[in-house]
Formats: C-alpha cells, structure tokens, sequence
C-alpha cells in the first residue's frame, strides 16, 4: 500500500506551482520585450515628429519677427519718419513672409514604415 505524507504532498505541489510560475514568468518576459521594442520605434517616430515641429516653429518665429519689423517701419513710415521707398520695400518684406507663411513645402522622399499593425 503506498502511504503520501501531508509534508512530502505540499512540497510536491510547491515545486509544481514554482515550475509554473517560472514558465509564466518566462512567457511574460518574452512579450515585455516584444512591447519594449514596439515602444523605442513609437518614441524614435516621436522624436522625428517633435524635430519637425520645433523647425517649423522657429522658422514661423524668423517670419514674425520680419512681420513685427516691417509693419514698424511701416507705421513709422506714415509718422513721416522714413521715405516712401523703405515703406513700399517693407511692405514687400511682409508679403514674402505672409506668403513663405503658407507656401507648402515638397514632401520628403524619406519615409517611414507605419507602426501599428491593426
């Protein structure tokens, strides 16, 4: 007759639980890898997109700035402060920068692959 001791039973079912808990740790290391990898392309796209956005922001500040000059010319202009060939000069500044404002610019011929796979 085989006689199991309520001592060696629970040791069996803890080394049992501990094999499955390594089996599943395993499997959840194996997709944590698989999303951090995922993430880094998601974070290099960010940083690419946000490169983007702060040159065309300085760009779109230099433009301002050339606005703000010229209409103060301008203004002074018609104070009667400078002569009507630097106010009509000002006013072509504005012009081309209202217009280099909205200019679109030519797609790149660099592109990347689309991340989500849904």
């Amino acid at each position: 007759m085989i006689q199991i001791e309520i001592k060696t039973a629970l040791i069996y079912l803890l080394l049992v639980a501990a094999v499955v808990l390594v089996c599943y740790l395993i499997v959840v290391a194996k997709n944590l890898v698989t999303t951090i990898k995922n993430l880094n392309k998601i974070l290099e796209d960010a940083s690419v997109v946000s490169g983007v956005a702060a040159e065309k922001s300085l760009e779109v500040n230099d433009m301002i700035d050339n606005i703000q000059s010229a209409v103060a010319d301008v203004s002074s202009a018609v104070k009667g402060d400078a002569g009507a060939f630097g106010a009509v000069a000002n006013v072509a500044k504005t012009a081309a920068s209202i217009r280099n404002l909205f200019k679109s610019e030519k797609p790149k011929k660099k592109k990347k692959k689309s991340i989500n796979k849904y």
